[in-house]
């Protein structure tokens, strides 16, 4: 269990790509900007990240950072907190359902 963090847009897509089309009402933020992304030139995305979150080996969550834009999570509680201790740098501020996202803020605070 645990977050997988990558740069990389195909990666990111494969992985978690099915889990968020299961559920697209939730994810509609993510596949839509993945999906601009995606029809774009690819660029220079090296400020951009991806992660998903996995638990017995299925993705349970993904989350998405463009900066200067805080996190996107849809991710349970837990992964929440979890992503609070391995995203690189300053967050300032958190998208996400009220409970994922006061349990990010919760495990950042030092």
């Amino acid at each position: 269990m645990g977050w997988t963090l990558t740069r990389d847009l195909d990666t990111f897509l494969s992985d978690a790509g099915p889990f968020m089309h299961a559920d697209p009402a939730v994810h509609t933020v993510p596949l839509t900007v993945t999906a601009t992304m995606r029809a774009l030139e690819p660029g220079d995305r090296e400020d951009v990240l991806f992660a998903r979150w996995t638990r017995g080996g299925r993705v349970e969550g993904v989350a998405l950072w463009t900066p200067p834009r805080p996190p996107l999570l849809g991710c349970p509680p837990d992964a929440a907190g979890e992503l609070a201790g391995v995203l690189p740098g300053p967050v300032r501020g958190v998208h996400a359902a009220p409970e994922a996202a006061e349990a990010f803020t919760d495990a950042w605070r030092p």
